[in-house]
Protein backbone atom coordinates (compact mmCIF):
# COMPACT_ATOMS: atom_id res chain seq x y z
CA UNK A 1 0.00 0.00 0.00
CA UNK A 2 1.02 3.35 -0.52
CA UNK A 3 2.12 5.64 2.43
CA UNK A 4 -0.56 8.22 3.68
CA UNK A 5 1.24 11.53 3.64
CA UNK A 6 -0.08 14.25 6.27
CA UNK A 7 1.25 17.78 6.26
CA UNK A 8 1.30 19.04 9.96
CA UNK A 9 -0.24 22.54 11.17
CA UNK A 10 1.31 25.78 10.26
CA UNK A 11 5.02 23.51 9.70
CA UNK A 12 7.01 22.59 7.02
CA UNK A 13 7.45 19.14 7.76
CA UNK A 14 5.44 16.15 7.08
CA UNK A 15 4.76 12.78 8.15
CA UNK A 16 4.58 9.06 6.25
CA UNK A 17 2.66 5.84 7.35
CA UNK A 18 2.55 2.82 6.06
CA UNK A 19 0.25 -0.08 7.09
CA UNK A 20 1.42 -3.13 8.47
CA UNK A 21 0.11 -6.33 9.40
CA UNK A 22 -1.60 -6.68 12.75
CA UNK A 23 1.00 -8.52 14.25
CA UNK A 24 4.03 -5.51 12.99
CA UNK A 25 4.55 -2.05 14.69
CA UNK A 26 3.31 0.55 12.78
CA UNK A 27 3.73 4.24 12.99
CA UNK A 28 4.24 7.35 11.84
CA UNK A 29 7.68 9.01 10.37
CA UNK A 30 8.37 12.32 10.10
CA UNK A 31 11.10 13.34 7.66
CA UNK A 32 14.69 14.61 8.91
CA UNK A 33 15.95 15.16 4.97
CA UNK A 34 12.96 16.55 2.93
CA UNK A 35 10.59 19.45 3.60
CA UNK A 36 7.27 21.23 2.01
CA UNK A 37 8.15 24.70 -0.30
CA UNK A 38 5.43 25.73 2.18
CA UNK A 39 4.35 26.21 5.66
CA UNK A 40 0.44 24.64 5.66
CA UNK A 41 -2.20 24.90 7.79
CA UNK A 42 -6.19 23.83 6.92
CA UNK A 43 -4.77 21.90 3.36
CA UNK A 44 -5.87 19.22 1.23
CA UNK A 45 -4.15 16.03 0.39
CA UNK A 46 -5.08 13.42 -2.98
CA UNK A 47 -2.98 11.00 -4.03
CA UNK A 48 -2.75 11.59 -7.97
CA UNK A 49 -2.60 8.03 -10.22
CA UNK A 50 1.67 8.39 -10.61
CA UNK A 51 1.78 7.89 -6.97
CA UNK A 52 2.43 11.57 -5.47
CA UNK A 53 0.53 13.71 -3.77
CA UNK A 54 -0.61 16.91 -4.70
CA UNK A 55 -1.20 19.38 -1.53
CA UNK A 56 -2.88 22.44 -1.89
CA UNK A 57 -3.17 25.96 -0.34
CA UNK A 58 -3.70 26.52 3.68
CA UNK A 59 -4.15 29.45 5.33
CA UNK A 60 -2.79 32.34 3.17
CA UNK A 61 -0.65 29.80 0.84
CA UNK A 62 -1.91 30.21 -2.60
CA UNK A 63 -0.34 27.76 -3.96
CA UNK A 64 0.19 23.74 -4.60
CA UNK A 65 3.19 21.39 -4.51
CA UNK A 66 3.66 17.57 -5.08
CA UNK A 67 5.31 14.99 -2.76
CA UNK A 68 7.48 13.03 -3.62
CA UNK A 69 8.61 16.76 -5.23
CA UNK A 70 8.51 17.49 -8.87
CA UNK A 71 10.20 19.18 -11.41
CA UNK A 72 6.91 22.03 -10.93
CA UNK A 73 8.35 23.07 -7.86
CA UNK A 74 5.88 25.12 -5.90
CA UNK A 75 3.05 26.25 -8.57
CA UNK A 76 0.92 29.23 -7.75
CA UNK A 77 -2.92 28.78 -7.93
CA UNK A 78 -5.14 31.61 -8.45
CA UNK A 79 -8.42 29.95 -7.76
CA UNK A 80 -7.04 29.91 -4.52
CA UNK A 81 -6.69 34.07 -4.12
CA UNK A 82 -9.20 34.95 -5.80
CA UNK A 83 -11.12 32.76 -3.03
CA UNK A 84 -9.84 34.35 0.06
CA UNK A 85 -12.51 36.50 1.12
CA UNK A 86 -12.36 38.05 5.08
CA UNK A 87 -14.17 35.12 5.95
CA UNK A 88 -10.97 32.63 4.15
CA UNK A 89 -13.60 30.24 3.03
CA UNK A 90 -11.12 28.26 0.94
CA UNK A 91 -9.82 26.28 3.38
CA UNK A 92 -9.94 22.31 2.73
CA UNK A 93 -10.62 23.14 -0.97
CA UNK A 94 -12.40 20.27 -2.11
CA UNK A 95 -10.41 18.36 -4.43
CA UNK A 96 -11.34 15.08 -6.58
CA UNK A 97 -9.42 13.16 -9.24
CA UNK A 98 -11.34 12.67 -12.38
CA UNK A 99 -11.59 9.71 -14.37
CA UNK A 100 -9.63 11.50 -17.08
CA UNK A 101 -6.84 12.05 -14.33
CA UNK A 102 -7.43 15.98 -14.16
CA UNK A 103 -8.50 17.37 -10.60
CA UNK A 104 -12.21 19.16 -9.71
CA UNK A 105 -11.01 21.62 -6.93
CA UNK A 106 -13.26 23.94 -5.37
CA UNK A 107 -12.53 26.87 -3.08
CA UNK A 108 -15.52 28.76 -1.18
CA UNK A 109 -18.09 28.88 -4.09
CA UNK A 110 -15.85 29.08 -7.09
CA UNK A 111 -14.62 25.81 -8.98
CA UNK A 112 -12.22 24.48 -11.86
CA UNK A 113 -10.74 21.85 -13.41
CA UNK A 114 -6.99 21.77 -13.24
CA UNK A 115 -4.65 19.87 -15.15
CA UNK A 116 -1.89 19.56 -12.57
CA UNK A 117 0.76 18.90 -14.98
CA UNK A 118 0.66 22.25 -16.88
CA UNK A 119 -1.46 24.55 -14.36
CA UNK A 120 -3.70 24.78 -16.94
CA UNK A 121 -7.73 25.34 -15.83
CA UNK A 122 -9.29 23.50 -18.41
CA UNK A 123 -12.82 24.56 -17.33
CA UNK A 124 -14.17 27.10 -15.16
CA UNK A 125 -17.22 26.39 -13.73
CA UNK A 126 -20.24 28.13 -12.62
CA UNK A 127 -20.21 29.50 -9.05
CA UNK A 128 -22.99 27.66 -6.62
CA UNK A 129 -25.67 29.13 -5.83
CA UNK A 130 -26.06 30.42 -1.47
CA UNK A 131 -23.42 30.18 1.02
CA UNK A 132 -20.03 29.82 1.07
CA UNK A 133 -19.07 25.91 1.37
CA UNK A 134 -14.81 25.47 2.76
CA UNK A 135 -13.69 25.81 6.24
CA UNK A 136 -14.78 27.62 8.00
CA UNK A 137 -17.92 27.56 6.87
CA UNK A 138 -17.62 23.79 6.38
CA UNK A 139 -19.62 21.85 4.09
CA UNK A 140 -18.75 18.84 2.45
CA UNK A 141 -18.11 17.15 -0.89
CA UNK A 142 -17.76 13.86 -2.72
CA UNK A 143 -17.64 12.69 -5.83
CA UNK A 144 -20.79 10.65 -6.99
CA UNK A 145 -20.38 6.68 -8.17
CA UNK A 146 -18.68 6.38 -11.47
CA UNK A 147 -20.62 4.16 -13.23
CA UNK A 148 -19.92 0.96 -15.68
CA UNK A 149 -23.09 2.10 -18.27
CA UNK A 150 -21.28 4.94 -19.24
CA UNK A 151 -17.88 2.94 -19.22
CA UNK A 152 -16.86 5.36 -15.79
CA UNK A 153 -16.14 8.23 -17.58
CA UNK A 154 -18.89 10.26 -16.36
CA UNK A 155 -18.49 12.40 -13.16
CA UNK A 156 -20.35 14.11 -10.95
CA UNK A 157 -19.94 16.07 -7.83
CA UNK A 158 -22.18 16.89 -4.80
CA UNK A 159 -21.59 19.73 -2.41
CA UNK A 160 -23.20 20.10 0.60
CA UNK A 161 -23.96 22.46 3.37
CA UNK A 162 -21.77 25.26 4.46
CA UNK A 163 -22.62 28.67 7.20
CA UNK A 164 -23.80 31.42 6.18
CA UNK A 165 -21.53 34.55 4.78
CA UNK A 166 -20.53 36.57 7.60
CA UNK A 167 -21.24 33.23 10.34
CA UNK A 168 -17.16 33.55 10.59
CA UNK A 169 -17.01 37.26 11.60
CA UNK A 170 -20.08 37.41 13.83
CA UNK A 171 -19.43 34.02 15.94
CA UNK A 172 -22.10 35.44 18.75
CA UNK A 173 -25.16 35.39 16.31
CA UNK A 174 -25.11 31.58 15.56
CA UNK A 175 -26.41 32.25 11.93
CA UNK A 176 -28.13 29.53 10.67
CA UNK A 177 -26.14 26.59 8.57
CA UNK A 178 -27.01 26.02 5.00
CA UNK A 179 -30.11 24.14 3.56
CA UNK A 180 -29.03 23.41 0.09
CA UNK A 181 -26.54 21.12 -2.08
CA UNK A 182 -25.59 21.24 -5.10
CA UNK A 183 -25.04 18.52 -8.25
CA UNK A 184 -23.19 19.73 -11.06
CA UNK A 185 -21.62 17.14 -13.60
CA UNK A 186 -18.23 18.19 -14.42
CA UNK A 187 -17.74 16.30 -17.30
CA UNK A 188 -20.74 17.79 -19.35
CA UNK A 189 -19.69 20.06 -22.14
CA UNK A 190 -21.60 23.06 -20.32
CA UNK A 191 -21.87 22.14 -16.46
CA UNK A 192 -24.41 23.46 -14.51
CA UNK A 193 -24.97 23.29 -10.87
CA UNK A 194 -28.73 21.09 -9.57
CA UNK A 195 -30.03 22.32 -6.43
CA UNK A 196 -31.20 20.39 -3.85
CA UNK A 197 -32.60 21.62 -0.17
CA UNK A 198 -31.72 18.93 2.75
CA UNK A 199 -34.54 17.84 5.42
CA UNK A 200 -32.11 20.17 7.97
CA UNK A 201 -29.76 22.78 7.49
CA UNK A 202 -26.05 21.32 8.29
CA UNK A 203 -22.71 22.36 8.71
CA UNK A 204 -19.48 20.30 10.01
CA UNK A 205 -21.20 17.24 8.58
CA UNK A 206 -19.80 14.30 6.53
CA UNK A 207 -20.43 12.42 3.98
CA UNK A 208 -20.07 8.71 2.96
CA UNK A 209 -21.06 6.60 -0.07
CA UNK A 210 -22.79 3.57 0.58
CA UNK A 211 -23.05 0.45 -1.28
CA UNK A 212 -26.36 1.28 -2.32
CA UNK A 213 -24.43 4.65 -4.39
CA UNK A 214 -26.43 6.81 -1.84
CA UNK A 215 -24.78 9.43 0.50
CA UNK A 216 -25.28 9.14 3.86
CA UNK A 217 -24.90 13.13 5.28
CA UNK A 218 -23.77 12.85 9.33
CA UNK A 219 -22.62 14.88 12.17
CA UNK A 220 -22.33 18.55 12.02
CA UNK A 221 -24.78 21.46 13.36
CA UNK A 222 -27.66 23.24 12.12
CA UNK A 223 -26.38 26.34 13.79
CA UNK A 224 -22.82 28.41 13.50
CA UNK A 225 -19.51 27.60 11.70
CA UNK A 226 -16.10 26.23 12.35
CA UNK A 227 -13.24 28.41 14.10
CA UNK A 228 -10.21 29.38 12.57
Amino acid sequence: MLPRILALTSEFLYRTFTPCDPSGTCDWVESSTQFLQEARWYATNQLLPEGQQIIIGGRRAFNYEFLPFSSLGLVNFTLLAATNDPEEDNLYPFVHLLPDGTLFIFANRDSIVLDYNTNTVLKTLPTIPGEPRNYPSAGSSVLLPLLSANQFLTAEILVCGGAQYGAYLNPSQQLLCSSTCGRIMVTDAAPVWSMETMPINRCMGDMIILPSQDILIINGAQQGKSSV
